[in-house]
């Protein structure tokens, strides 16, 4: 077996997470952060209380956590790392089996303390424990959430597994330990992941992008570029693929039905696609593994799903044979092709996580990779009607953005804080002590919002002195850009921070002076009405606008465009939306630019209309709206929603003393409701087992709720008040009893049912069964032998569940 150990520019990261409760871990593709977290799951695994639950989105990614391998910690411990329990296999019973295991106490083994599953699998489980269950496995848990930018549980919206992240935050268990990896901590959609007041809980062990460019050894440069088409690819795809030296490349091609296709079937473009491809990188078509192997190169199709899964073990092994690849969705997020290098992307996307993590796909150092590229197709569209143009012109202008934040994440540009002193030695712009990258300092999608807000800014000020005649000065330009970045919450190092993406667009212009030379000049020197240069030959490119005035006249068009989408949304609603709900946030923009006094009369006066509409909104009123939301519900809102979350929030202050007594009576009209919380129903359930005569029958809640206060108390973390009344009742012991031989039959008669009742293997029968009589597994053949005829049957009935790689033994049947 392979011993692994993490390399020197990982150990920080380790060292700053390792046995923290609630971490970001944030690191560009590439980094090797799947290793990472299994290097910190298997320290985590060394406490034997503790189980380890990692989800991936999609189950190509779990390849990276399930194989084998000897891990060498950095205090010099050594750890056999397998995961028997991979539930991104071909299991049928996948939540069932995920629910058992949170459920059942903390195994023996390591490896069966770790389990591996995917985001929805995990989901559908924890939508199934009931909150004192949920409550029950918190402490002991690790949850490892992957590519975590597909979570959203923040107070906009929630989907199914942020819903379940969100619900295991409220619990507020110290127990819990919930680490959160992604390489770009966004979602793309501008909606955040989490909420501000869970995000305080987290730290975030984050590399920059530069940092980590620096280590790469093979790759030192890249190009992000765009080419425009008339009509069809077909001719500039050629000149492209013939242009300089050729390179492993990957194409994004249209999903069916897409208006590059014309009305044609998506396998013929397919086809014309592979053919160009072939032919300009001298390669074959992909027909099967064995003849891929006979050939020097090959290009495979992976839009065409026929031997799909043969396609990608071949791109897997063999990648060195592989000079392009289609596809439509393929090669995201954890489907590696170390030797690619050059990216085209015909249907360029809308999502800016998308766009990154395309990227990120050729960011994979390989020896002979020194270049890498990313090529944006964009269809010429002076024939096209004004919304097409606008649709199209919108997608550039936030591809222009999003190579920006990629510009400053390679090779960030570094200004300085504080004035430079009049006499002394020039300093050195790098130096760490004196010059930083404030832009650095946000999230990918703030750092485009800020680049997107302050072009827009400087359009409007340039197109209006334009009009006039007039050029702006560099204070005009300045108090344009601060303002901008003000709007986006920026409150400190205004000037420097608006200094550093002033200077970034000019490097993207290509703008004669160096901008290392400016970063200690003054904003006069600073500001040029160059930086426009490549904005609006991208625009011409693509038959667009080609001045300043067009340009502002399309943005400008495209947001009041939206801001109509917008107002029809709610025009028409009964009462103000849910302050969980994206049409709030969108309400309060508009009440804040009024306030501001920015808000156009018209759109005034058409707010106005609005019945419930007032320009001001209290907590009061808020509240008040929550509170008829949840009187129109038949019963208590579901756990996990934002509803349930505001509901628990009332609890929880009733509890503290903070409630109002108008607001207690108020929530106390509404027929279900009670203040119960997680502590009154330890109470009733306690007082049900108590009025017991003896111990609750198995398969019961009660049973369930038994063998819970014994696991707590063993832990060492049930409350000894609690211990002390646990005691008093009269049948109560803290061991299980070991059961006579026949109630081992009678039990193991019930687990072997259950069993294929649920389709678990034979191996999850028995250590149900061994773990209920407080026996080894090995047992079990002995009950087996005295079993009736019809329990034997029903236990050959069970799968065996061998896996590549499962170290566990099956028991056989006798």
């Amino acid at each position: 077996m392979t011993t692994w150990k993490l390399r020197d520019y990982q150990q920080p990261a380790y060292h700053t997470a390792n046995g923290r409760s609630r971490v970001i871990v944030n690191m560009p593709t590439g980094w090797g952060k799947s290793f990472l977290l299994c290097a910190l799951a298997a320290s985590d695994l060394r406490d034997p209380s503790r189980r380890v639950v990692i989800c991936v989105p999609q189950r190509i990614i779990a390849k990276g956590f399930g194989e084998r391998k000897h891990i060498l910690l950095p205090d010099g411990a050594e750890v056999d790392w397998s995961i028997p329990r991979n539930l991104c296999g071909t299991s049928t019973a996948k939540v069932d089996e995920l629910t058992d295991f949170l459920l059942a106490g903390p195994a023996k083994s390591v490896a069966r303390r770790v389990v591996l599953t995917t985001h929805m699998t995990l989901s559908c489980a924890l939508t199934r424990l009931s909150d004192d269950e949920l409550a029950e496995i918190a402490d002991d848990t690790t949850a490892v959430i992957d590519e975590s930018h597909h979570i959203l549980a923040s107070e906009q919206g929630r989907n199914v597994l942020g819903g379940q992240i969100a619900r295991l935050l409220d619990l507020g268990s110290s127990g819990l330990k919930l680490w959160l990896a992604t390489a770009y901590f966004f979602r793309g959609d501008h909606l955040p992941i989490i909420s501000e007041a869970h995000l305080a809980e987290f730290i975030r062990v984050h590399v920059p992008f530069d940092e980590y460019w620096g280590i790469l050894k093979h790759i030192k440069s890249y190009s992000y570029d765009f080419v425009t088409f008339k009509g069809t690819v077909f001719k500039e795809l050629q000149q492209v693929l013939q242009s300089g030296p050729s390179a492993p490349t990957i194409i994004y091609c249209p999903p069916e039905g897409h208006n590059m296709l014309l009305g044609k079937p998506k396998a013929k473009f397919v086809a014309r696609v592979q053919r160009i491809a072939c032919e300009c990188l001298n390669a074959a078509p992909w027909t099967s593994f064995d003849d891929a192997l006979r050939q020097k190169s090959v290009v495979v199709d992976l839009v065409d799903t026929e031997q799909r899964a043969e396609k990608i073990r071949f791109v897997a092994e063999h990648g060195n044979r592989v000079s392009g690849i289609l596809t439509v969705g393929m090669f995201r997020e954890g489907a590696d092709w170390v030797e690619a290098a050059r990216i085209i992307d015909l249907v360029p996307t809308n999502s800016d996580q998308d766009r990154l993590q395309r990227f990120g796909r050729l960011v994979r150092d390989c020896p002979g990779k020194r270049h890498i590229s990313y090529l944006n197709f964009f269809p010429l569209v002076v024939e096209q009607g004004e919304e097409e143009r606008r649709r199209l012109l919108t997608k550039l202008y936030a591809h222009f953005h999003a190579s920006l934040v990629l510009e400053n994440a390679i090779e960030p540009i570094k200004v300085r804080l504080l004035p430079r002193p009049k006499h002394g030695p020039k300093d050195d712009a790098a130096d760490p002590k004196t010059h930083f990258n404030l832009l650095g300092d946000f999230s990918e999608a703030k750092q485009e919002q800020i680049i997107r807000d302050t072009y827009e800014a400087l359009l409007k000020l340039q197109a209006k002195k334009d009009d006039a005649g007039q050029s702006a000065t560099p204070e005009e330009v300045k108090t344009a850009v601060v303002n901008a970045l003000k709007e986006n919450g920026v409150r400190k190092n205004l000037e420097p921070l608006a200094k550093q993406v002033l200077l970034l667009m000019r490097r993207k212009a290509n703008v004669s002076v160096q901008t290392d030379d400016l970063v200690n000049a003054g904003f006069d020197k600073v500001w040029s009405t160059d930086i426009f240069d490549p904005i609006i030959a991208y625009s011409g490119g693509v038959g667009g606008p080609k001045t300043l005035a067009e340009i502002r006249d399309v943005v400008e068009g495209v947001f009041e465009r939206q801001w109509q989408e917008n107002y029809e949304r709610i025009r028409n609603l009964p009462c103000p939306p849910d302050s969980q709900s994206s049409a709030y946030w969108w309400c309060t923009h508009n009440r804040t630019l009024h306030s501001q006094g920015k808000l156009p009369e018209a759109k005034v006066k058409l707010l106005e209309q609005i019945p419930w509409w007032t320009w001001t909104i209290s907590v009061s009123d808020r509240w008040e709206t929550n509170f008829e939301m949840i009187r129109a519900m038949a019963q208590c809102p579901k756990a996990g929603t934002p509803e349930y979350s505001w509901v628990r929030q009332q609890r929880r202050f009733y509890h503290q003393g903070k409630l109002e007594q108008r607001k207690i009576r108020l929530l106390e009209s509404i027929p279900w409701w009670t203040w119960a919380s997680l502590s009154s129903n330890w109470e009733t359930n306690f007082a049900e087992v108590a009025a017991l005569p003896e111990r609750p029958a198995r398969g019961t809640t009660l049973y369930e709720w038994v063998r819970t206060q014994r696991k707590e108390y063993k832990a060492g973390r049930l409350a000894p008040e609690r211990a002390k009344r646990l005691e008093s009742i009269p049948w109560w012991v803290w061991e299980e009893r070991r059961s006579s031989k026949d109630d081992g039959l009678v039990e193991l008669q019930i687990c072997i049912r259950e069993g294929v009742e649920l389709g678990h293997t034979k191996t999850q029968v028995a250590d149900k069964w061994a773990e209920i009589m407080g026996v080894g597994r090995d047992q079990v053949h002995k009950y087996l032998r005295k079993a009736e005829p019809a329990v034997r049957d029903q236990w050959k009935r069970l799968g065996d569940g061998r896996k590549r790689g499962d170290l566990s033994k099956e028991v056989a049947a006798p």
